[in-house]
This record gives structure tokens, C-alpha cells and sequence, in this order.
């Protein structure tokens, strides 16, 4: 159970540091992609997965533990609405079909809340059909910015062989591929251990096997937008060497 506090503790510092960064340079430029970055981050992992793994470790099973159930609930379907959106803005703004796609997504996760809400417990989510759905949903989130990053990379490298991009910013779509990548795994992953486990079995390992998932992909972001010197300079010194 330390290993597990010690991993869940770290990913949540990692998740915090990671959106403050962005928040204040959402602050300096006002950018819209930075705010969206920063709320999938806060509200997946800092209150989805690591509010989550709180709740399951130290508030016994009751109708507190089904209240508080709806915070990470909450967090993890408006991160995945913001990442949506910002699929759709940064890769797609002028297409109709990624506008709607987005839509489709952020209405699903909505009516998500809004089913365990009428409900008047979280628990309902857990229900098999619920489950799948609501995995295939997550999962589907992020998958779609991975592949959009990733396509998105192989263009820009295309660019900064020719001298016409920026190294740093060219990486950073890969790491964004990967990183999405990492928590769509964790996400799949963590659902198939949920069907197969049950409910009662689930809350503590469920939500480790996403903080596991979640820390390597923090650190993906963490590099992304805030590199350290020795990383961005290996990264540009590779781009020249080239």
C-alpha cells in the first residue's frame, strides 16, 4: 500500500506542477490550447485519477464514499470534454466533421455525469454495459489525439528537415502522441482489470494501474511544455546534427 501512495502521491505533484505551468502561460498569451492542456491534466489526473485513488484508500464504503464518488467522476469527463475540444480547435478548426465528432464526445460525457447524477450514485457506472461504454468513450478521447499529434509529428519533421520548423515545437507533438497514447493504454487497461475484477475488488488497483499509467504520461507533458535545458538542447542539437 506505500508503493501505491508513494506512486499516486508523485503523479499527483507531477499533474499540479505540469498545469500550473500551463495555466501561467495561459495567463501571458491568453492561448486557448494551454487552458484546455491544463484542465484535461487537472481534471483526469489530478481529481480523476488521483482524487479517485484517495477516495477509494481512506473513506470507508458508505453514502459519504458515493458522494465523494462524483468528484473524480466530474473531473475525469470535464478533462475529456476539454481534450475534445482541443482536438478539434488545434488540428481541425475549419472541418465540420472533427466539429461535430468533438461535440458527439463532449455530449457522451455529459450525459455520463448526468446518469450517475439521476441515479443519485456513482456506482451505476460500474454496471457492465456503463462500464464499456464509458471506457470505450475515454479511450476513444484520447486515442484521437494521439493519432491527430502523431500524424501531425511526421509532417512537421517532413518541415524541419527542410529548416521550416522548430525542433522543440516538432517534439513536442510527439511527446503530446505519446503521451495521450500512454493514458488511452492505461485507460483500456484498467477497464478490462475493472470488468474482471468486479466492483468490490476494484478501487485501490484500478486506480494504481492508472496512476502508473498517468506518471509516465505527466512526464510526457512535463518535457512537452516545460522542458528542462538539457533536454531541449539535446533536442535541438540532434535536429542540427541532422
Amino acid at each position: 500500500m506505500l508503493l501505491s501512495w508513494i506512486v499516486v502521491g508523485a503523479f499527483i505533484a507531477v499533474t499540479l506542477a505540469a498545469a500550473a505551468r500551463l495555466l501561467a502561460t495561459h495567463r501571458q498569451t491568453g492561448g486557448l490550447p494551454e487552458l484546455l492542456i491544463a484542465t484535461l491534466i487537472l481534471g483526469v489526473g489530478t481529481l480523476g485519477v488521483g482524487g479517485g485513488f484517495v477516495i477509494a484508500a481512506t473513506v470507508p464504503e458508505g453514502s459519504l464514499r458515493i458522494a465523494l464518488g462524483f468528484v473524480p467522476i466530474a473531473g475525469v469527463s470535464v478533462g475529456m470534454a476539454a481534450l475534445s475540444v482541443f482536438t478539434w480547435r488545434v488540428y481541425h478548426p475549419e472541418s465540420a466533421l472533427a466539429r461535430a465528432f468533438a461535440a458527439t464526445l463532449v455530449a457522451a460525457l455529459i450525459a455520463i455525469v448526468l446518469y450517475a447524477a439521476s441515479q443519485g450514485s456513482t456506482l451505476v457506472l460500474a454496471e457492465r454495459p456503463i462500464a464499456i461504454g464509458s471506457s470505450v468513450l475515454y479511450v476513444t478521447t484520447m486515442a484521437w489525439s494521439s493519432v491527430e499529434a502523431l500524424l501531425y509529428w511526421r509532417a512537421m519533421r517532413r518541415r524541419l528537415s527542410l529548416g521550416l520548423a522548430d525542433a522543440l515545437v516538432t517534439n513536442r507533438f510527439l511527446l503530446w502522441g505519446l503521451a495521450t497514447g500512454t493514458a488511452a493504454q492505461g485507460i483500456a487497461i484498467g477497464a478490462v482489470a475493472r470488468l474482471g475484477m468486479g466492483v468490490a475488488n476494484e478501487a485501490a488497483a484500478i486506480s494504481l494501474c492508472y496512476a502508473v499509467h498517468g506518471s509516465i504520461t505527466a512526464i510526457f507533458f512535463w518535457l512537452a511544455f516545460a522542458p528542462p535545458p538539457r533536454y531541449a538542447g539535446w533536442i535541438e542539437r540532434r535536429a542540427t546534427a541532422r
